[in-house]
């Protein structure tokens, strides 16, 4: 079954590249490149490109928008860990970090520079 399934997988990468071929015809990649380019993004070796920083340029449908939106909650803070790791009570020690990050605890609002050494976790040391 294995052979099937990677035939079917290099027949969808020959259309994919004849597809290429006909839309770009100002450019030719040939075959044995173009199956390396999708390994190599399918394998995640190719990162996408950075956002861009800082403040997006001011346009009329963006300040209208800016007047117009409400503010927004805090979304999710990241991935907690799984329940097992979280709640054995082992080891959960903390840890210095060089810059201040925000604490992941969901109703707190405060920056912290420790976080716990088995989950990784920016956690601040109040009373909340």
């Amino acid at each position: 079954y294995m052979k099937i399934f990677y035939h079917i997988i290099d027949l969808c990468v020959v259309n994919a590249w004849l597809l290429y071929r006909r839309v770009h015809p100002d450019t030719y990649i040939p075959l044995v490149d173009f199956k390396l380019l999708i390994s190599e993004v399918l394998c995640g070796v190719l990162k996408p490109s950075p956002r861009r920083k800082g403040r997006p340029l001011l346009t009329e449908n963006t300040t209208e928008s800016l007047y117009n939106a409400k503010k927004r909650k805090r979304g999710p803070c990241g991935e907690l860990p799984a329940e097992e790791v979280r709640l054995d009570g082992m080891d959960h020690l903390p840890m210095q970090l060089t810059s201040r990050c925000r604490c992941k605890y969901p109703t707190c609002k405060y920056k912290t520079k420790t976080a716990c050494i088995k989950c990784t976790l920016p956690l601040c040391y109040n009373g909340e």
